[in-house]
């Protein structure tokens, strides 16, 4: 080597020590985190990277693959489309080349953590973060696309059932009120550089526990084997499995059994009314500091959004959507709705109420053995994916149309904003489009619930509004307007379908149990128009089920608990329900409602066998199981 030669490798090692101490002296003024964005030569580390993680995932070491994504996002945490392709890749690509339930779900999760605990986090001012966060549980989790959407669904549900518990089947305000306790400031401390540090905050625990009542019950459950200071988040464990109040209970087969003298005592402490104020107030703060710590969410801005948009269920992936593209909308500050990125941000939110409208109420029965099984909550939180069984859970989901005035009104609100920051007309907003045809689902829905004269309410103010042209929209009577969509060519959309059917015959039948036999004949017939409109001449994978398993599923649930499909029926007109239907449909349910039917007459002094006569022909032998996690619309 000549001399010159060694004079510049001279002068490049030492511009290179030089460069890496430059580094070091900063250290004691960054972050640990910091320390990645100054490595010498990141962008070539970074390139290595992203060629050597997709030659594996190419090769199927998917595991590897996710250690050079974590470095990929740690070199360049700043940029948001780093962690944007990363998690959909995680979610969308890597979870489509896996086989079991159990790993699909594990790669679309790992999607959702990457931009909820990393992320969003490093990148607070990133719209488009929230935006891609809210996608994955609208369209990945919480659509049907997917092939095991299912097994999502259920992973959700599962934990969100376990941490909040079913809410309340009454009215919007039932439902915000009994969430409305996990929203007192005085449960959290929201310093952000706090936020996950530890599954309960130790502090804000110590200062509950200065209540006296609290105190008291806190020793009583030490002394039944619950340590509050040490596994706070195991008194939800106890009380998904003892309690008998109506969030936990609603979604059992059957009430708990206490067997030995410490289920005695541990049941006792779940249902006491000597202790349910210092309960509830345990129990809520338990719940917000996993809310916050765990999912960071903020339990105060959830419930600002139960009472602008309606009874959110945190059960389903919807309303996480909801949160996370109007959360970062929030922090964002972005407003202006002529920006792209804003404009989509607002549709999926829309598009997050309009799954809800659809298929918002949720039914969930729980048959997951209780005794040897912890709940998901405990697992979350010490993130033991690989040992999780896929949840023994059964999910139907029904219209909601509590949701259709209140997405009306947000429509409104961000097409007024619209409007004016893109000086247009009303007519011509960017939102057009999207409202009429929400608008005109709601309409049909509304119409086969038999709520004539809000769908006619609806119908008039598109005409009066948007004018828009066709026949269609020229009908003065909204019935002759649900009947032309019915047998149009291109018509009608398939949850649409469901949906109207679904309520039409729930309708009927909640009219046949309070004897209203005109308005029953009407929704009855409305359903069977509707089905028999959209299965002609349809294509087979988009056909929908036989007729009967829609009047069967439905016959079920409002004799076995109608207060999940928002009615309140004594056993006399689950009675006089059963009376008239026809003797096929009584043999299908039959079987499925006897035991509890039974139960429940004993219960109310009634004599089964008279008010509920087995079906002609009835034989043990004839009892068919019904299919599990059909939707039911």
């Amino acid at each position: 080597m000549t001399h010159q030669r060694k004079v510049q490798l001279a002068w490049v090692l030492l511009a290179a020590a030089l460069f890496v101490g430059a580094g070091f002296v900063q250290e004691t003024r960054r972050t640990k985190a910091d320390i990645w964005e100054i490595l010498p030569f990141r962008a070539l580390i970074v390139n290595y990277l992203c060629i050597r993680a997709e030659r594996l995932k190419e090769e199927g070491k998917f595991y590897d693959a996710y250690q050079q994504a974590e470095l990929i996002c740690k070199l360049q945490r700043h940029y948001p489309g780093v962690w944007s392709y990363q998690s959909h890749n995680m979610a969308f690509n890597i979870s489509a080349e896996t086989h079991t339930p159990e790993e699909r779900w594990r790669w679309v999760y790992n999607g959702a953590r990457l931009l909820r605990d990393q992320g969003i986090p490093y990148n607070p001012r990133s719209i488009n973060l929230y935006k891609d966060l809210g996608w994955i549980f609208l369209f990945k989790i919480g659509n049907y696309l997917d092939d095991m959407h299912w097994v999502y669904k259920r992973q959700w549900a599962v934990r969100m059932q376990d941490l909040l518990g079913a809410p309340p089947l009454g009215t919007t305000q039932d439902v915000i009120d009994a969430f409305a306790g996990l929203a007192d400031e005085s449960l959290l401390d929201k310093d952000p550089t706090r936020q996950g540090a530890a599954v309960i905050q130790a502090d804000k625990l110590a200062e509950l526990l200065k209540d006296p009542d609290v105190k008291a019950y806190a020793s009583e459950l030490a002394a039944a084997g619950l340590d509050v200071n040490k596994q706070p988040q195991d008194l939800l464990a106890w009380y998904n499995l003892w309690s008998l109040a109506p969030d936990v209970s609603a979604v059992r087969i059957g009430p708990p059994r206490p067997e030995t003298t410490q289920d005695v005592v541990r049941y006792r402490l779940m249902n006491a009314p000597d202790y349910a104020q210092p309960r509830t107030r345990l129990l809520a703060l338990v719940r917000a500091q996993i809310l916050w710590n765990v999912y960071r969410m903020d339990p105060a801005f959830m419930l600002e959004l139960m009472k602008e948009y309606g009874p959110l269920d945190w059960r389903l992936p919807q309303p996480h959507g909801l949160y996370w593209v109007l959360l970062g909308r929030k922090i964002c500050k972005e407003q202006n709705l002529d920006d792209s990125d804003v404009l989509n941000t607002q549709r999926n939110a829309f598009n997050c109420l309009k799954e809800l409208t659809w298929r918002g109420r949720l039914t969930m029965l729980d048959t997951r053995p209780r005794r040897d099984s912890r709940d998901a909550i405990t697992l979350e939180p010490v993130r033991v994916e690989s040992q999780m069984q896929l949840p023994n859970v059964l999910l139907y989901q029904l219209a909601d149309l509590r949701y259709v005035e209140p997405l009306h009104q947000a429509y409104l609100k961000n097409i007024a904003r619209q409007v004016t920051d893109s000086k247009t007309r009303f007519e011509a907003n960017q939102f057009r489009d999207g409202h009429i045809n929400y608008l005109a689902g709601a309409i049909k829905g509304l119409y086969a619930s038999h709520r004539r004269k809000e769908a006619q309410a609806y119908y008039d103010y598109i005409r009066q509004n948007y004018k828009p042209p066709g026949a269609t929209w020229q009908y003065r009577d909204v019935g002759e307007y649900v009947i032309s969509e019915l047998r149009a060519d291109d018509q009608p959309i398939r949850d649409l379908v469901e949906s109207q059917v679904g309520l039409s015959m729930m309708t009927g039948y909640v009219a046949l149990a309070v004897g209203d036999r005109a308005a029953a004949g009407e929704s009855l017939e409305f359903a069977r128009k509707a089905y028999y409109a959209y299965q002609e001449g349809r294509q087979k994978r988009l056909m929908l089920p036989p007729l009967q398993d829609y009047s069967v599923r439905i016959a079920i649930e409002l004799m076995l608990n109608p207060r999940s499909l928002g009615y309140n029926l004594p056993m006399t007109d689950r009675a006089e329900l059963y009376r008239e239907l026809d003797d096929e449909t009584k043999k299908l349910i039959y079987p499925q409602v006897r035991q509890y039917l039974r139960q429940a007459c004993k219960a109310a002094d009634l004599d089964f066998d008279k008010i509920f006569p087995a079906p002609p022909g009835f034989k043990e032998q004839d009892a068919q199981p019904l299919p599990e996690d059909k939707p039911l619309q």
